[in-house]
């Protein structure tokens, strides 16, 4: 038999008898109190009896009390361990929910994944084979050929360009994206992301504005924060109806965040679309169809401004949108921690 069933026996038949001695106990008491006429000796001997009864009584009571309290302790602790079960139990099952949520996600990702895949680089992949056959069959000048390569070079750029941004994607949500930083002067880096978008800003008869502060020195992986810097110039001028200004500057400044410290700031501001409330509470998420649609028949796959965001946190930095509403443009503002004086100035 199991100790806790024995105590429990133990227990039961211990109070019994006290119970029993009790009523023994105020039996006899009330004995000696009814009689009339009783010897001192009497009184002592039966006084005496009553105290060694007594003193048994509170002995068993004592034994009772002890496998009382030996049960009760035994019952919190039985008690405070099928809570904690419980609580590990609760856990347990909320990280089941949390991971099934995210291969959920996973999932539903990497279906939206193939589906942008399939869809964006079918019209690049029709326009290469197409106009590379023109070239094949009816180019007739220099001109003409001159005219189907850029048109084949633009589609195998939008190419890339999607190409790149899936991996990056796939790459930072696998925590696999290594940063390669080295001290970078981002205002020359900005010059180069401009003159590479000067084209494409032109064909839409846009004007760009552009100045840079000198020595913007900070602390990047070069490559990286050109996607950054390109994802939101290009997007102005996408963006952005034809014939409009486009203003483009970076320069040191003061943390927005209120701590005084110095970062390098790049804005890039437009007169387009603009946007709405809706607008700003997706703006970075993906896939995200935003209400702002591209002026010249662009494509986009909704994940630009999104992995530009986590790009600019894994360099400690901040990426945020302003906009009045819709049609009264956008700024798209970036700051990135400036490199200290003393460590540029000695590279």
């Amino acid at each position: 038999m199991p100790k806790s069933q024995r105590e429990k026996k133990i227990s039961e038949r211990d109070a019994e008898s006290v119970f029993q001695a009790e009523m023994e106990f105020a039996k006899r008491a009330r004995a000696i109190a009814s009689q009339t006429a009783i010897s001192k000796k009497d009184l002592q001997q039966e006084y005496e009896t009553l105290i060694e009864q007594y003193e048994k009584l509170l002995q068993q009571t004592a034994k009772i009390t002890r496998i009382s309290d030996s049960t009760q302790l035994k019952l919190r602790r039985t008690q405070e361990a099928l809570n904690a079960l419980n609580a590990e139990l609760a856990r347990a099952l909320s990280i089941a929910e949390a991971e099934q949520r995210r291969a959920e996600e996973a999932s539903r990702f990497k279906t939206e994944l193939l589906a942008i895949a399939a869809h964006d680089l079918k019209n690049p992949l029709q326009s290469i084979i197409g106009f590379a056959s023109l070239i094949q069959e009816s180019a007739k000048s220099p001109v003409d050929m001159q005219r189907y390569a850029t048109t084949i070079q633009n589609a195998a750029q939008r190419m890339f360009k999607l190409i790149n941004e899936l991996l990056n994607t796939t790459a930072i949500d696998a925590g696999k994206l290594t940063l390669n930083r080295f001290p970078c002067s981002l205002d020359e880096l900005a010059s180069v992301v401009l003159a590479a978008n000067l084209q494409q800003a032109n064909q839409k008869q846009q004007r760009i504005d552009f100045h840079a502060e000198p020595n913007c020195i900070a602390e990047v992986d070069a490559e990286r924060i050109r996607e950054v810097f390109d994802n939101l110039v290009s997007n102005a001028i996408k963006y952005s109806p034809i014939g409009k200004t486009i203003w483009i500057r970076i320069f040191r400044a003061t943390s927005s965040d209120g701590d005084a410290l110095p970062v390098i700031r790049f804005t890039v501001r437009d007169e387009g679309q603009g946007l709405t409330e809706d607008d700003m509470k997706k703006l970075f998420g993906r896939f995200q169809r935003l209400s702002a649609k591209p002026t010249g028949g662009e494509s986009s796959t909704g994940l630009g401004l999104s992995i530009a965001k986590q790009l600019v946190e894994l360099h400690n930095g901040k990426l945020w949108a302003e906009s009045e509403g819709k049609d009264r443009g956008t700024t798209f503002i970036v700051e990135l921690p400036i490199l200290p004086k003393k460590t540029s100035e000695s590279e």
